[in-house]
């Protein structure tokens, strides 16, 4: 799993490069998960499932960039929720999610349907199976709404099938 993220973020950082945007995969994540609303460090950090310090350095690159902004709480003094910027809404609008040269997504499609959706069901039951794992998949499922336009047809329809089935024994 570790070498399909490594291999999926290296691409992204290549497109990233090649449209003349300054980022990492991981500082464009974070775009994209605060194109979804405002989120605290903390917030972001569950949501991306990292560590609070590894964002620091990023969220002051993404500021720097005036991608960014921070903003106290009027409610809660405390608290200091980061949201996108003009600029790195254009950003995030300019950039799309996927492309067709995606080679995460070819690899998935040369599967074949049957064994794609084998692939995503497998994959659905074992972060069911983990500690966190229903969390996950409810918060996977609602970015995939939010983001549902940005994904292929096919893509999409797999990713909302909301029950995972067991898998049938031979």
């Amino acid at each position: 799993m570790l070498m399909l993220t490594k291999i999926n973020g290296r691409y992204h950082e290549q497109r990233l490069a090649a449209q003349g945007v300054d980022l990492s995969s991981m500082q464009f994540g974070m775009l994209r998960v605060l194109s979804l609303g405002e989120h605290t460090l903390s917030d972001l950090s569950r949501h991306m499932m990292l560590d609070p310090s590894t964002l620091v350095p990023a969220v002051a690159k993404l500021k720097r960039q005036g991608l960014i902004q921070r903003r106290r709480d009027r409610h809660d003094r405390r608290r200091v929720p980061l949201s996108l910027t003009d600029k790195g809404r254009a950003l995030i609008e300019e950039v799309p999610v996927f492309d067709e040269d995606n080679p995460f997504l070819a690899a998935v499609a040369a599967l074949g349907p049957e064994k794609a959706e084998q692939l995503v069901m497998l994959l659905r039951e074992l972060m069911k199976n983990t500690p966190e794992g229903t969390a996950l998949m409810e918060e996977m499922h609602q970015r995939v709404e939010a983001q549902g336009a940005c994904l292929p047809p096919d893509v999409r329809r797999m990713l909302n099938a909301h029950e995972v089935t067991e898998p049938q024994s031979s």
